[in-house]
């Protein structure tokens, strides 16, 4: 979806309107697949308490990895405006999972690695953390 509303984005007049349905239209899907129906799977399962907040926290990360993703990819989108016979580049599904699955909080497209880890700078950030 995010292919299909970032080529037409740029090839239609009311980009408003496009962007406010699609938004509504996944925000709306996104809520029911992410947010109500594990609730009422781990209702109808009887779920102990411990394993019923588990599901349920994971599926807010779930939401809040989507939400990061659309707010980091959009407005690359927006900004970039194809030339005559030019493509527009998207984020690929893989590279969607593998931050849904890694241990970082805001999407790139790629992300820098060192070669040591800077335990100084660990320290610090998690200080800042509590």
């Amino acid at each position: 979806t995010l292919e299909l509303w970032g080529s037409l984005y740029h090839q239609i007049p009311w980009k408003l309107a496009l962007s406010l349905g699609t938004g509504f239209i996944l925000c709306v899907i996104q809520t029911c697949v992410l947010g109500l129906y594990p609730i009422h799977t781990v209702v109808h399962h009887q779920l102990p308490p411990a394993s019923r907040f588990i599901v349920i926290l994971e599926q807010i990360r779930f939401l809040m990895k989507t939400y990061s993703f659309i707010r980091e990819t959009a407005p690359v989108i927006i900004k970039k405006t194809p030339k005559k016979g030019e493509n527009l580049r998207f984020p690929t599904f893989s590279s969607y999972l593998y931050f849904l699955f890694c241990p970082t909080l805001i999407y790139r497209e790629s992300y820098p690695r060192n070669n040591q880890i800077r335990w100084k700078y660990v320290a610090i950030t998690v200080g800042k953390i509590l």
